[in-house]
């Protein structure tokens, strides 16, 4: 079984169309956890499930607003599934993900992301998430240099994990927010696993400007801040392992002459 996690703050505006994109895939459950959104987020969940009766659906409430990681982590802790798809609330799945899903235990990969068609609000640009906004082969990368996720996080937090894996790291609440698909990402590669990118588009990337990541891209500083931290946190995690030893310190060196030239 697949599950489905969705972590909800503040999400009104766009989590009809993200449930509106999971309810008919009737192999997987659902997990929402709303993340003390307070916009109209928890009426129109209410309402939704309300209209839809579906089975497989777990609705969790947080009384505090404690961020995607610990959201994410309440709701992997909820779910019954083999595999866990995380989905942020502003995005949604397209139809190919329920037969691909089926293959899943085929794939011969204990983790597997794939290609995103891009949106703004709700329109579809013509535009591929990998392809052409971060330009690059995920597939050409893993297989020649893995290491290249120390550098900078190509991989969008749309993507299938294996329970076993998640039992054995989980996302890090106590990283900066924004920052902890990455340091999971991380921290699986230097445990030795592997992702598989699979080509197809089964998601839609949705570019809003009020998304979390848009606001700390437009800050070097911050984004400095949240880099270095992520580096820091995982250099002892890498002992034993010359080749991602050297890759986090070309990484830190990159950034501090990023600094140094943008002030």
């Amino acid at each position: 079984m697949i599950s489905v996690i969705i972590p909800a703050f503040n999400a009104g505006p766009w989590i009809t169309a993200c449930l509106d994109s999971v309810w008919p895939w009737e192999e997987a459950e659902i997990v929402i956890v709303d993340d003390a959104s307070v916009d109209d987020t928890a009426a129109r969940l209410e309402a939704y499930l309300a209209s839809r009766p579906r089975e497989g659906v777990t609705l969790l409430r947080n009384a505090d607003n404690l961020g995607p990681a610990a959201a994410r982590n309440r709701g992997i802790a909820a779910a019954r599934g083999d595999w866990v798809l995380f989905l942020d609330a502003d995005n949604w799945v397209l139809p190919a993900i329920r037969p691909f899903s089926r293959t899943l235990d085929s794939q011969q990969a204990p983790m597997v992301f794939s290609e995103m068609l891009v949106a703004e609000g709700s329109t579809l640009t013509g535009a591929w998430y990998y392809r052409d906004v971060q330009r690059l082969d995920p597939a050409a990368l893993l297989a020649s240099q893995p290491e290249v996720i120390l550098l900078r996080n190509y991989i969008d937090v749309f993507a299938f994990v294996a329970r076993p894996v998640l039992d054995l790291e989980r996302f890090d609440a106590a990283v900066l927010p924004g920052l902890e698909d990455w340091d999971l990402w991380v921290r699986l590669l230097l445990r030795g696993i592997r992702p598989r990118f699979v080509p197809e588009p089964l998601g839609v990337y949705r570019i809003r400007d009020g998304s979390l990541t848009i606001r700390q891209q437009a800050d070097i500083h911050l984004q400095s801040a949240r880099h270095l931290q992520l580096w820091a946190r995982n250099l002892g995690r890498a002992e034993g392992q010359p080749e991602m030893q050297a890759a986090i310190a070309v990484a830190v060196a990159r950034q501090c002459r990023r600094l140094l030239e943008e002030g």
